[in-house]
């Protein structure tokens, strides 16, 4: 099971998993919506977060920035650890979550490409199947969300074509140049160039 990036969200995690049952739910649910509001390259208040996650205000944290990337890491992370906490049938559900072996049917990919997924967004649950055992669970909800997201990107990794070699050198160039003048994220400045260099 994947680790916390941040000690504050580790924190978060381990005080939810003491609400009561129908609590910790909502906290999940709250969880994976933020996820796709979040910007990966923009800071946010940790306060913010919690209060998204658990609808109360609080003044722990105050004064915490995490930045938008790892703090969507740990919501993964949250909501898998959380649920398993819950101890839900998978028959709760309405429609039926997916194990493992059905997700990668209906989307036609192996087991590594969904585990490559679920770092992409693709949020997972741990959830009681028939017969007692506990299985990684994925909401068609959820599935659909992340297919909805990740069709756009795939079509832009579509686009995509090889630069030659001194253009190539010309932009790592000039990345080094903005990196040392200015204080700005590597996806700041890829962000800039690409639109130079279409």
């Amino acid at each position: 099971m994947p680790k916390y990036r941040t000690q504050v969200m580790a924190e978060l995690a381990r005080e939810l998993e003491f609400a009561p049952l129908a609590w910790r739910r909502q906290h999940i649910d709250r969880a994976e919506q933020l996820y796709w509001q979040l910007d990966a390259d923009r800071n946010y208040p940790f306060d913010y977060i919690t209060y998204r996650i658990t609808g109360v205000r609080s003044d722990e944290g105050e004064g915490t920035t995490l930045v938008g990337e790892a703090i969507q890491r740990d919501l993964l992370t949250l909501v898998e650890r959380i649920s398993e906490t819950i101890n839900e049938p998978v028959d709760v559900y309405d429609p039926t979550p997916w194990d493992l072996r059905t997700i990668c049917t209906r989307l036609g990919v192996t087991s590594k490409t969904i585990s490559r997924y679920r770092r992409q967004g693709l949020f997972a649950r741990r959830l009681i199947w028939p017969g007692g055992r506990k299985k990684l669970s994925f909401l068609p909800d959820s599935v659909e969300r992340f297919k909805q997201v990740r069709t756009p990107r795939q079509q832009r990794a579509a686009e995509f074509s090889r630069i030659d070699e001194p253009t190539q050198h010309a932009i790592i160039t000039r990345a080094r140049r903005i990196t040392s003048r200015v204080d700005v994220s590597p996806f700041r400045v890829a962000s800039y160039l690409s639109g130079k260099y279409k």
